[in-house]
């Protein structure tokens, strides 16, 4: 369960217990959270900062790229994208039974392009796969190393990245 919350602060209730509390962002995440909670249960509180989603600006830089990089191999745009995930994406691993291998990775590759499975090792009756997330997942620093990578890339096969429109994208970055 996760909400995205601000400063906390800190009062006693009327029984003089100590209570910790967050201004919402969003309350109808607040609500379903608090209607999994179960008031007898004991619970463990956690908090990390908010990643900020990666931009529209750099998703449409992403793309540019990798189709000046397709143009300039001769292949699909696809086919630079999905690469550039396996390269420099994030992944996890998970163990399978061979089974259920098949409809783990058709699950998992139906979310879209970039949602990749691929098996890692076999472990007698279990594969272990890597599932990696497409770019729509991604915060900006993710999607900074992915255009990065993809700017090195245009750079080594040739490609003129210094053009009045991938100027524009990057200076929006």
């Amino acid at each position: 369960m996760k909400a995205s919350v601000y400063r906390p602060s800190i009062t006693k209730d009327e029984d003089g217990r100590t209570c910790l509390s967050f201004p919402v962002v969003d309350i109808f995440a607040a609500r379903r959270m608090a209607a999994k909670l179960k008031p007898d249960v004991r619970y463990m509180l956690s908090a990390e900062k908010e990643k900020k989603p990666r931009s529209n600006d750099q998703n449409r830089l992403m793309w540019e790229l990798c189709q000046r990089i397709a143009e300039a191999l001769d292949i699909k745009r696809n086919e630079v994208y999905r690469e550039i995930i396996r390269d420099y994406g994030d992944y996890v691993t998970v163990r399978v039974s061979r089974a259920d291998a098949v409809l783990v990775a058709n699950e998992w590759q139906a979310k879209g392009i970039g949602w990749i499975s691929e098996c890692e090792s076999a472990d007698g009756d279990d594969l272990v796969l890597r599932l990696y997330q497409g770019s729509s997942t991604y915060d900006t620093a993710q999607m900074t190393r992915v255009i990065n990578a993809l700017m090195d890339e245009c750079k080594t096969l040739g490609i003129d990245v210094d053009d009045e429109r991938l100027v524009s994208l990057l200076a929006e970055n």
